[in-house]
């Protein structure tokens, strides 16, 4: 007898606690998960010879006397090379240990560096993975080609950086159900050089050029999405978030979803109009020798965040000025201090890439105009990532469910002309949205916000606790 109720006491368990995922939020404003990391590899790219980082390398291509004489210190130069001539471009994959049925939204995040330094290690982007993946989201952070001292031209390096960018969103993209993460829901992020990297991942297709030179760089490096294993694959993304990054080329720039972080006193990276690294000189965190090299690198004229806000009408572009949130006057580093720990305008960048991702993925319902009748029932059809809703000042109408993603509502009086409805979608997210009748206006309304963990759920509340009941009746009776 007592493995028969253990049997169902098991049983009442699974049923109880089972959906207990489901009355909570999986994307959530503060730090709600434990997280876990899995390293791997997302791109080989292929070996070119003329491409080996080595000081002979940079001897052949320009005459060292350019450089007053300058004496190479080999081993410190091939120390900071070492990396930058990789093969297997790696990425850190950081996710919910939840187990959540609802396939993930993943944020893909890329270094900044100068195209030159930098990895999926840096304190920022891992600083950024790690704090969205605590609110409900997949990132990674990843490595991409570092060319700028291979090239000697920002243009090229950002390409290549460009082309890795697209491989990763294939990469994820090809091998969603394996990381549980929804196909159409990646984001392309970066700092710096790496939101150079996500604004053209994100934004550049077949009609673009880049200052008139891509037939060169197609016949030098291959197209703009030939790299890697899944280049037949569409590298079209949900959005894109570009802190501290630039373009030579604005009118890349579409109406994809596009937020864009910077500081008006940023000195590497204008957030208006200038050059990428003009105050190089006073820069305390490269090597002597290396700013004399790096001054050979051909560093075009750059347009950043003001710049596209000013001159552009873009549709889904949002704009944040840190100093101004942060109330302070940061530099382009701003996320991660000096010592290493966050900075207050860091944590509030998180803040903002989390209320605008939540924003973007919050339902964004299509409801028709119907005729509302006191003795007759009307049909709704929910989207179907609705998974639960309720009609605001519902004393004014009747309503039923009918399926899961359908209603039926009834006019509580004549002449009412609109319905508003609290809509939740798969990912506890939720919006409003108007519902008019013919006796009122025609257009929908949506207003979009965060997301509120569904507390209205009574019969599941119900019915939880009377199975809570039975459990106890059970096991005080048999044990």
């Amino acid at each position: 007898m007592k493995k028969k109720v253990r049997f169902v006491l098991l049983a009442l368990f699974a049923i109880v606690f089972g959906p207990l995922n489901s009355l909570v939020a999986q994307i959530t404003e503060d730090l709600t998960h434990d997280i876990k990391r899995n390293d791997g590899i997302y791109c080989e790219t292929p070996i070119v010879s003329w491409f080996d980082p080595t000081v002979q390398a940079i001897q052949d291509r320009y005459d060292l006397s350019d450089f007053g004489g300058l004496q190479l210190d080999s081993i410190a130069l091939i120390k900071l090379l070492r990396n930058i001539s990789r093969q297997s471009l790696s990425y850190s994959f950081y996710e919910p240990t939840a187990n959540y049925s609802t396939k993930k939204p993943l944020i893909i995040f890329a270094h900044g560096g100068a195209f030159l330094i930098g990895g999926r290690e840096s304190l920022s982007t891992v600083l950024l993975c790690k704090e969205l993946a605590g609110r409900g989201y997949a990132t990674a952070s990843i490595e991409y080609r570092l060319k700028a001292l291979n090239t000697f031209s920002f243009v090229e390096a950002g390409y290549l950086a460009m082309q890795d960018g697209n491989a990763a969103i294939r990469y994820f993209k090809a091998n969603a159900d394996r990381y549980n993460i929804d196909p159409n829901r990646i984001f392309i992020a970066g700092i710096s050089a790496g939101g150079i990297l996500a604004l053209h991942a994100g934004h550049f297709d077949n009609k673009d050029d880049l200052l008139g030179i891509n037939d060169q760089l197609n016949d030098a490096y291959g197209c703009f999405k030939c790299m890697g294993s899944y280049a037949s694959m569409d590298n079209s993304v949900a959005g894109v978030i570009n802190i501290v990054g630039a373009t030579t080329s604005p009118d890349i720039l579409d109406n994809i979803p596009t937020l864009h972080i910077y500081t008006p006193t940023d000195s590497v990276v204008p957030s208006k109009v200038g050059i990428p690294l003009a105050n190089l000189s006073s820069s305390s965190k490269l090597p002597g020798f290396m700013t004399k090299i790096l001054n050979k690198i051909t560093r075009p004229t750059c347009y950043g965040p003001e710049y596209f806000k000013s001159t552009y009408n873009l549709d889904n572009h949002s704009y944040c000025d840190i100093n101004q949130l942060s109330q302070s006057k940061c530099d382009h580093s701003f996320i991660i201090s000096n010592n290493g720990t966050p900075t207050i305008a860091g944590m509030i960048t998180v803040d903002v890439i989390n209320k605008w991702l939540m924003k973007q993925l919050a339902p964004s319902p299509s409801l028709s105009t119907i005729s509302l009748s006191r003795n007759k029932w009307s049909l709704i059809n929910m989207p179907q990532n609705i998974v639960d809703y309720n009609i605001k000042d519902s004393t004014s109408v009747s309503f039923r469910n009918r399926t899961n993603n359908s209603i039926e509502v009834k006019a509580g009086s004549i002449g009412i002309p609109n319905v508003t409805f609290e809509l939740i979608n798969e990912l506890g997210l939720k919006s409003y949205a108007t519902l008019n009748s013919l006796s009122g206006p025609t257009e929908i309304e949506n207003d979009n916000t965060i997301n509120e963990i569904n507390s209205n759920n009574y019969m599941i509340i119900l019915s939880f606790l009377l199975s809570i009941s039975i459990i106890v009746v059970l096991f005080k009776r048999y044990y």
